[in-house]
C-alpha cells in the first residue's frame, strides 16, 4: 500500500514530467495548466485505480458550531454512482437528514419540516454527491481555467477555476507542494438566499490508499463551521433502502409540490 509521502512524491514526478514534456514539444511551460494540475490532484488522492475500488464510504464525524457551542454527530453515507444521505443529530437541534437518491433531492428537520430541493439547489446538491467527484472533473466541469498562484496562509498553492454546466464557477486551491487542494469556494443556492462558502481541508490521512482530508473548517454567512471525521469505512454492505426517499419525500415528489 503506497504510503502519503509516496503519493504526494509520484503526483509530483508526474506534473514535473508533464510540464517537461510540453516544453520539449515547444509548447510554452511558464505556467500549469487547470488540466493538468487537475488530474495531479487525482493522482494526489490515490489515483484513479485505487479510488474505483470503492463503491460505497460511511463517514463518521461531528459538526460543530462554535459561536453557538453546538456540536452534533454527524454519518454521511455514500454510494456509486451519486447516492448520498446525511444523518445529522444532537440533543441541542434534534435530527436533520438530507439525502438524493440521484434524481430527488431533499432535507428533513424538526425546525425547517420536509424539503424537496428544487432548481439550482437540486443540480448542485446532486452533482456534489457524485462518488469521486473529482475523478470525474471532466464529465461534471467542462470548462476549467488556471487562475495563477496565491497563498492560503503560509502555503503557496495554484488556483484552478471549474465551471459546471449548470451554476456557479468553484475554485480549488492546490498546495503546490502535495497537489492536494486545501481550500476550495463555492456559491451555495438555498432557500434563504445565495452565500459564498469557504471550505479548508485539513489533516489529509490514508484509507484504503486514498487520502481523505478529516478536518475541514467552512466559513459561510460570517459564521465558522468545523467537520471532523473520527472514521472512515470502505466497500461497507448498506441496506437496500438506504438511499431511498422517506414516505414524507415521496408524498411531495407523488404531489409534484417542492416542499412542505
Amino acid at each position: 500500500m503506497m504510503n502519503a509521502t509516496n503519493h504526494r512524491l509520484t503526483s509530483k514526478i508526474a506534473l514535473i514530467a508533464l510540464i517537461a514534456g510540453a516544453s520539449l514539444t515547444g509548447a510554452a511551460a511558464a505556467e500549469p495548466s487547470a488540466e493538468t494540475l487537475l488530474d495531479a490532484y487525482v493522482e494526489a488522492m490515490g489515483g484513479k485505480a485505487a479510488m474505483e475500488k470503492i463503491d460505497t464510504r460511511v463517514t463518521h464525524g461531528k459538526l460543530e458550531i462554535p459561536a453557538q457551542g453546538i456540536v452534533m454527530n454527524l454519518t454521511l453515507y455514500s454510494a456509486r454512482p451519486n447516492l448520498n444521505y446525511t444523518l445529522i443529530e444532537s440533543d441541542m437541534v434534534g435530527k436533520i437528514e438530507k439525502g438524493t437518491d440521484g434524481e430527488v433531492s431533499w432535507e428533513m428537520s424538526a425546525m425547517m419540516g420536509t424539503q424537496v430541493k428544487e432548481g439550482q439547489e437540486r443540480i448542485d446538491y446532486i452533482r456534489d454527491s457524485t462518488f469521486d467527484k473529482w475523478l470525474h472533473w471532466r464529465e461534471l466541469y467542462p470548462e476549467v481555467e488556471y487562475a495563477g498562484t496565491d497563498s492560503v496562509g503560509e502555503t503557496a498553492v495554484h488556483k484552478v477555476v471549474v465551471k459546471p454546466k449548470d451554476g456557479e464557477p468553484q475554485t480549488l486551491y492546490l498546495d503546490q507542494s502535495s497537489n492536494l487542494a486545501i481550500r476550495v469556494d463555492i456559491v451555495a443556492e438555498t432557500p434563504m438566499g445565495v452565500f459564498p462558502v469557504a471550505s479548508y481541508l485539513k489533516d489529509y490521512r490514508e484509507i484504503d490508499g486514498i487520502l481523505i482530508p478529516h478536518t475541514m473548517e467552512v466559513e459561510v454567512m460570517g459564521q465558522k463551521r468545523l467537520i471532523t471525521t473520527d472514521k472512515v469505512e470502505h466497500n461497507v454492505e448498506l441496506p437496500a433502502d438506504r438511499f431511498a426517499l422517506p414516505p414524507e419525500v415521496r408524498a411531495i415528489v407523488e404531489k409534484g409540490e417542492g416542499n412542505e
